[in-house]
């Protein structure tokens, strides 16, 4: 009843273990259709397992992600569209 959680592991297993469960708690609303630009260049270093991780949390409900920076980025999901199948 004190603790809202309990982790074991160094500094930087916590980080990542943090750093997933707030991408886990993302509304997805916001991104539904949306083309989505994750940054991938600051000052803390972001683990692989989080650029996997939120690919995998968006990939159903976006348009189309990239990462890097807006000026030059690398796509990595696109939707796929039913061109041609009017009905």
């Amino acid at each position: 009843p004190v603790a809202a959680s309990v982790f074991s592991g160094d500094k930087a297993t916590l980080r990542i273990h943090l750093l997933l469960q707030n991408i886990a708690s993302i509304a997805l609303d916001p991104y539904a259709g949306q083309r989505i630009v994750i940054k991938g260049c600051g000052e803390q270093p972001i683990p692989e397992a989080a650029y996997i991780t939120i690919t995998n949390r968006l990939r159903p409900v976006a348009r189309s992600i990239m990462y890097g920076e807006p000026c030059s980025t690398v796509p990595v999901y696109k939707q796929k569209t039913n061109k041609g199948n009017a009905s």
